[in-house]
């Protein structure tokens, strides 16, 4: 599964903090800018699926930057969500003026969020869907033989917490068993994220998988259905 590539702009570090903790779950690869001339530099340096732009920022704001980008050849294919901090219909026009894809408002709801990344990539809502669980994971690397214990999954990937810490894009292979399931899950991946964790010498690894096969998705996506709230639009 290709990796997307999300860019985040806005000035005030906290929203960013916020932001880029949650994409990263996602196991999307994150850039990010605090201005709109660093935002453009950076587009045309990496070329992202998705922007998600501040309206509001010193120097050059949202819309003149979303106006920039999608009068560019190279990066007008780039879907551009715009942030806004009210829904009014001067404010709404204004980012539709401007050529953007859609806009939310904060303060953001990340589910809602989410939704409507994944609705601009192209990817399915249930890809990046993480669910709570922990199941004892067993792994191979280059690196060695390693053990942990997941603390999420996803049709993506999972996050695992270990005592081995792994480099960054390190292929792994991985074998678990799915809760309900008798079948243990053996799947191959890539290290897309690596953090060190609160407590003593553990590490949270970031497992985006690769290779799934189709009788892995099915029964990933049986196990995630239970565990979706009622309700809750996927």
């Amino acid at each position: 599964m290709e990796q997307k590539k999300i860019l985040l702009v806005d000035d005030v570090r906290l929203f960013l903090n916020l932001e880029e903790t949650f994409f990263r779950r996602t196991g999307c690869e994150i850039k990010i800018a605090q201005t709109g001339v660093e935002a453009i530099k950076i587009a045309r340096e990496e070329k992202p699926d998705l922007i998600l732009l501040d309206l509001l920022m010193p120097e050059m704001n949202g819309d003149e930057v979303c106006r920039i980008l999608k009068s560019d050849a190279q990066l007008k294919s780039a879907k551009v969500i715009m942030v806004t901090t009210q829904a009014d219909e001067e404010t709404v026009r204004r980012c539709k003026q401007a050529g953007c894809d859609d806009f939310v408002t904060k303060p953001i709801n990340q589910r809602d969020l989410l939704r409507r990344a994944a609705l601009q990539l192209g990817i399915p809502y249930r890809v990046h869907f993480r669910i709570l669980v922990r199941v004892e994971v067993e792994g191979e690397s280059d690196q060695g033989f390693f053990m942990g214990t997941s603390s999420d999954i996803s049709l993506g990937g999972m996050l695992v917490e270990s005592d081995k810490r792994l480099e960054m894009d390190s292929g792994v292979f991985l074998q678990f068993a799915i809760p309900g399931e008798k079948n243990i899950v053996r799947i191959r991946g890539k290290v897309a994220r690596v953090d060190e964790l609160s407590f003593r010498d553990r590490f949270g690894l970031g497992i985006r998988f690769e290779d799934i096969s189709s009788e892995q998705k099915k029964s990933l996506m049986k196990f995630i259905r239970t565990r979706i709230p009622d309700g809750e639009e996927v």
